[in-house]
């Protein structure tokens, strides 16, 4: 049965650590972990994890990023292996003046209010500030190429020319 992956459909990520020798024990391979990624953390409908407010932050109603890692590694320990359902198209449809533009100037006031608990779950960029390049590098558009360099870009050649 080590083929069979467990989803833990908005377990936490606490419970998910806490539980790793039983679910190993139980025969699964893999556990698909709920989205991770920064949304209401007092939200508790399983939805809240589908509305992120920013792709850079793990943190949640199911916990944080030290019980995201926790958990991957207790269950690491145990032989299973771990996956992380993100869906990147998804954003929070907040109603706030500023709705369009992500995550916000409350989120960006609140991150330097609580700078050192946002850096421990930051998962990459600057959070006082959320500039186009900061999401550009991590996710580079489509027709966009990796240089070889960590973070730069380039074009990919068109069909028929060479680069």
């Amino acid at each position: 049965m080590k083929d069979v992956i467990l989803h833990a459909f908005n377990w936490k990520f606490k419970d998910i650590a806490d539980m790793a020798q039983r679910i190993a024990d139980a025969g699964y391979g893999a556990v698909l972990f709920p989205p991770p990624l920064y949304s209401d953390e007092n939200g508790p409908e399983w939805w809240q994890r589908y509305q992120p407010k920013d792709y850079r932050i793990v943190r949640s109603h199911l916990g944080r990023k030290a019980d995201v890692q926790r958990a991957i590694d207790e269950l690491a320990k145990w032989g299973v292996k771990s996956y992380v359902d993100v869906v990147f198209n998804h954003m929070a449809n907040e109603w706030r003046e500023d709705r369009w533009h992500f995550p916000g100037k409350a989120e960006l006031e609140r991150y330097k209010k609580e700078r050192a608990e946002f850096e421990k779950d930051k998962l990459f960029g600057n959070l006082v500030r959320f500039p186009r390049q900061t999401m550009l590098k991590a996710f580079p558009p489509a027709g966009a190429a990796r240089s070889g360099q960590p973070g730069r870009l380039r074009q990919r050649p068109r069909r028929g020319t060479s680069s």
